[in-house]
């Protein structure tokens, strides 16, 4: 594995244990659609299931690279994106979603309230991966663009785990999905839920037909 942090932190599970992988969608209010919003994907997986769910989604993408909204842009792409959702329902992980609307009118700071969203969503998740799934050791989120960004990250895992919110041991590394390929997964959750939200076409109809009833989506705004 080329990340040698993510690498260590593998060693130092057991098949009891679960990861948490996360990436992020969003549509901000100058995009025109129906409202802006932030997310958040969780895709958890059993520690024990880890090395057989990558080698089985490689085979499917047939490469080292994948990125759902490039992919749909073919239609060989898509039967890929159709195939990888196939066998999400197939396999029946726990997919969680984190979901705030309406971050900002286009008056106000909106780079902040995207931040501030970011950080609720975050902590929505992880509180409820907790709750539900107490043994889940590591969250894996794809790095962001700046080290400030990431730090932010680390500096609400840090408040959540002094506030027992999330468990002590509860590891966060950053990594890129060229390192680490299950970050595919929530990459593909979000863009089937974010399409169920700004699409009219096919994609639209994704998360219903193959995430919904392996879902949890928590909504911000109730």
């Amino acid at each position: 594995m080329k990340n040698p942090a993510l690498a260590n932190a593998y060693k130092n599970l057991n098949e009891g244990h679960y990861v948490l992988y996360v990436d992020e969608t969003f549509n901000r209010p100058e995009e025109q659609l129906d409202c802006s919003f932030y997310m958040v994907c969780g895709v958890l997986i059993s520690a024990a299931h880890l090395e057989v769910t990558r080698e089985e989604i490689h085979e499917i993408v047939e490469g080292d690279y994948w990125h759902t909204t490039e992919a749909l842009q073919t239609g060989e792409g898509q039967e890929k994106t159709e195939e990888l959702l196939k066998y999400c329902k197939q396999v029946r992980d726990q997919h969680i979603f984190a979901y705030k609307r309406d971050i900002a009118s286009q008056n106000e700071d909106v780079k902040a309230a995207f931040n501030e969203a970011r950080k609720d969503c975050l902590q929505a998740l992880l509180a409820a991966v907790h709750k539900h799934h107490p043994d889940t050791r590591l969250v894996i989120i794809e790095k962001r663009q700046t080290n400030a960004e990431n730090d932010a990250d680390r500096r609400l895992v840090k408040t959540l785990r002094s506030e027992k919110v999330i468990s002590r041991h509860t590891q966060l590394i950053h990594a890129s999905p060229n390192d680490e390929h299950l970050l595919w997964l929530p990459d593909l959750s979000a863009m089937a839920y974010r399409r169920s939200k700004t699409h009219r076409d096919e994609t639209s109809h994704y998360f219903e037909r193959f995430l919904q009833d392996i879902a949890r989506v928590i909504d911000l705004n109730k």
